[in-house]
């Protein structure tokens, strides 16, 4: 089973009134719901802590110290893969419009449980994916015209865009001024002047500059290496409005070939 992260914590306590005090007055957690016997606060990052009181959840007895609930896709399925490892669940799945959850003890004799809290932001369909797109957006080093620089055919470019727009010229003197122009926009937009001819093979071979360069850009800058060996196995989109084979165009079922050459480059250093 993929454990998502750990939604929700709780703890139960005679000390039900100090308790709440010490939270709210000393930790300011932000109160999302007083229910009287429970108290729901919800943190910055979408997390749940309740603090109960003797009377709430009888289901869960009482648990010495916090109880966490993991977050999982499907509680079902988990509960199944859960039970087939051997592990004791403590009761049925509960549901209500937020969740679906259940509980169980592992071999340590601790109460844990699962939750697919539908409203947490690990639950969210983007949640899974990470989206770029400009060099001055979120996730910028993933855009060909983030400002690293690469080394290739025994020169430094300035960026992976400036790169790949020069292999459209290749053997040309034009990849040479591709090569020196100040900005990635500008080598852009050289290569789409009337007067500049694009080598007859382009299509042919453009994926390939394009995983060339980029893996160029992760492999020879060692903090973007990390920061895209960091992103797991999420998904990796180029949220362009405006390109369909590179990102995901207007209506959002492009090819997003640009991602999935990112994708394909951190494997590929993974495994070295």
């Amino acid at each position: 089973m993929k454990i998502k992260g750990i939604a929700w914590a709780g703890t139960k306590t005679e000390n039900y009134e100090e308790t709440k005090a010490f939270f709210e007055n000393v930790l300011n957690f932000p109160v999302l719901e007083d229910k009287g016997i429970v108290t729901v606060y919800r943190l910055q990052n979408g997390d749940i802590f309740e603090l109960l009181s003797p009377e709430a959840a009888p289901e869960i007895g009482h648990p010495k110290g916090c109880k966490v609930d993991f977050l999982v896709e499907d509680v079902h399925e988990s509960v199944e893969e859960l039970i087939a490892g051997g592990c004791e669940s403590t009761g049925p799945v509960y549901s209500e419009e937020t969740q679906d959850w259940t509980n169980f003890r592992v071999p340590d004799g601790n109460l844990y449980g699962f939750t697919n809290m539908r409203f947490h932001p690990l639950s969210q369909p983007e949640a899974n994916r990470i989206l770029f797109y400009g060099p001055h957006e979120a996730n910028a080093y993933l855009s060909n015209w983030y400002p690293a620089s690469i080394f290739l055919k025994g020169k430094i470019w300035p960026s992976t865009e400036h790169y790949y727009q020069a292999q459209k010229l290749a053997g040309t003197p034009y990849e040479e001024i591709c090569r020196r122009m100040e900005s990635p926009r500008l080598t852009f937009e050289f290569t789409r002047r009337p007067d500049v001819q694009v080598r007859k093979d382009w299509e042919d071979v453009k994926v390939d500059v394009m995983r060339e360069a980029v893996f160029a850009k992760f492999s020879q800058n060692p903090e973007l290496k990390e920061k895209l060996l960091n992103t797991g196995d999420l998904e990796i989109v180029e949220n362009s409005p405006v390109d369909s084979f590179w990102g995901i165009g207007e209506d959002g079922t492009g090819k997003n070939m640009l991602g999935k050459v990112l994708m394909e480059v951190r494997d590929q250093l993974r495994k070295e």
